[in-house]
């Protein structure tokens, strides 16, 4: 399609100021002015341009309200709201009181302490062989944290220890037909807890922790515990055959790493039964010696794994 070229002789149509109709009395030009007060009058009035007059647009009537420092994407329109307006009480003469939900423990001391022997290492030997179990320099074990609020005691953790002991103790080269549990004499405390919650309630907790090795005044340095031979022998026969493995004649076997089995009833603490389990290493072992008697093998038996995995402890045949 072809545009026909411009008229050369066209003439330009004047252009007006905005708003300005042709009988309007605002001045098309400075050059209306007919004297010098009222030419300034007209010329501030024709300063006012069409930009500024558009900005003006831009801007909310004066009687529409202030816009509120709040918005709501799917509640009421903003006019004549009153946030503080709460049920029909206005919260602002309110006096603010700050509440806790939760429970802070605001007191806490040691009521009772005493030693109690607690179950450490256990130790096997059943046909020609001898046991032995070493628990030297330094606690290494775990035992359970109790607490109780009211008439029962609950189970609410564990605490590890590791405190130095400076001294060694177990038993060497007990057998045949041996097995025994050791004990260590580990200090314990009773704590009385007192507990504020939110609301001003309160109440009392009782806990019992493991501390530190202690021998008591005339006390022994560590002691037997429970006669376990029950678990030796033949109930070999019952054992997971991925368990069970041999100690050549005249040669040992031991358990130096990974954490031991754990005993349910390692303590009696105030009353209270908590378990505990000993972290096997090269100074917390249990160890088993064969004797030279080849006419039948010394057999032994993971508890929980192969002997070279996690067994925990290890039985005899």
């Amino acid at each position: 399609m072809m545009l026909a070229a411009a008229d050369d002789d066209a003439t330009p149509s004047p252009l007006m100021p905005l708003d300005t109709a042709e009988d309007s009395d605002e001045p098309a030009s400075l050059a209306e002015s007919e004297d010098e007060a009222d030419g300034a009058l007209r010329a501030a009035a024709y300063a006012k341009s069409w930009g500024s007059k558009t900005a003006d647009a831009s801007f909310a009537p004066l009687e529409e309200p202030v816009t509120p420092l709040w918005q709501s994407a799917t509640g009421d329109a903003v006019t004549n709201y009153n946030p503080y307006l709460v049920n029909g009480s206005d919260t602002r003469s309110l006096a603010i009181t700050p509440y806790d939900g939760g429970c802070d423990r605001t007191k806490t001391r040691i009521i009772e302490k005493k030693t109690f022997y607690t179950t450490v290492a256990e130790g096997h030997a059943f046909w020609d062989a001898k046991a032995s179990v070493d628990y030297d320099s330094k606690l290494s074990s775990t035992v359970e944290v109790a607490a109780k609020v009211g008439k029962n005691w609950t189970i609410t953790g564990s605490a590890t220890l590791g405190s130095s002991m400076s001294v060694s103790t177990g038993y060497t080269n007990k057998g045949p037909y041996f097995a025994k549990q050791w004990k260590v004499p580990i200090k314990y405390y009773k704590y009385k807890e007192t507990w504020k919650c939110g609301g001003g309630n309160t109440f009392i907790r009782y806990v019992v922790k493991p501390g530190k090795y202690s021998v008591p005044a005339g006390g022994a340095t560590g002691k037997y515990g429970a006669d376990v031979r029950s678990r030796d022998g033949n109930r070999f026969w019952d054992s997971p055959k991925k368990h069970r493995a041999y100690v050549a004649a005249g040669s040992y076997f031991q358990l130096s790493k990974n954490r031991s089995m754990k005993w349910s009833g390692a303590v009696s603490a105030f009353g209270v039964g908590l378990g505990g389990s000993t972290q096997y290493d090269k100074e917390h072992k249990q160890r088993i010696t064969a004797g030279d008697r080849k006419n039948f093998k010394h057999y032994i038996w993971g508890k929980n794994d192969s002997v070279s995995g996690k067994p925990g402890v290890f039985y005899s045949y």
